[in-house]
């Protein structure tokens, strides 16, 4: 809004984002002292995984890039195979991953409100300074998951159909990266002129080129930075 530039954020948001893990990155950039941020942006950590492994382990399997049948060998997917087995494959499908997402949630609620007694959390301080994340799964559920994740990982993220997306997406990202580095000045007395609108390059004057050009196509949703790069380099596209 006109008096702040940008958002503004409380604290414990702030400390929320700043200590928010994924297998893909170390979170934590020394800003917050603390070792463990509030209960509620532990919970998003694990309320995220289990979003993420239930909604890929169901589009695996709806885009046939996993069998159904695979998930007997899985030590957490394997009773609930057999419980519905002979349903339809659809709805075989629906009850698996309404039954993972409901074993998930029910084992990281009484784990974590035993750990809260355990840990004699009372305050949002005593989450902050416990010995171990208040929020959690059991032992067996964590060692159920990781079994889980390493699956998706192995036959879904690394299916040869989603490397070549993935490689097909990164030379998309960096061929509009590089044109628009090559055609981002707006200089007409040596008559270069810009390929992006007036209010991304005049924001060079306070950052980079190439952070500019980071933060615009960041900007981008998926399907705007597939035209984007159709407009680019397809001739019969308009621009």
């Amino acid at each position: 809004y006109p008096g702040y530039p940008g958002l503004n954020l409380t604290y414990e948001v702030l400390e929320g984002i700043d200590k928010h893990r994924t297998d893909y990155d170390n979170s934590g950039s020394k800003l917050f002292k603390s070792r463990f941020p509030t209960l509620e942006a532990q919970l998003v950590n694990l309320a995220d995984e289990i979003a993420y492994n239930t909604h890929d382990l169901d589009d695996g399997i709806k885009s046939n890039l996993l069998k159904i049948d695979m998930l007997k060998g899985l030590e957490i997917c394997a009773p609930i195979y057999k419980m519905f087995e002979g349903a339809k494959p659809e709805i075989l499908r629906y009850q698996i991953v309404r039954e993972l997402i409901n074993k998930f949630s029910t084992d990281l609620i009484l784990r974590t409100t035993e750990n809260i007694r355990e840990l004699g959390i009372k305050s949002v301080e005593n989450a902050r300074k416990a010995s171990i994340a208040a929020v959690s799964f059991s032992k067996k559920l964590a060692e159920e998951k990781n079994e889980l994740k390493a699956f998706l990982f192995a036959n879904l993220y690394k299916h040869y159909r989603v490397v070549r997306m993935e490689s097909k997406h990164q030379r998309i990202l960096e061929e509009l990266f590089k044109v628009y580095l090559d055609r981002f000045e707006h200089n007409p007395g040596k008559k270069k002129y810009s390929i992006l609108p007036r209010e991304i390059w005049e924001k060079a004057k306070d950052e980079s080129k190439e952070q500019v050009v980071c933060d615009h196509i960041a900007s981008m949703t998926d399907r705007y930075a597939l035209e984007e790069h159709k407009k680019l380099f397809e001739a019969s596209e308009k621009v």
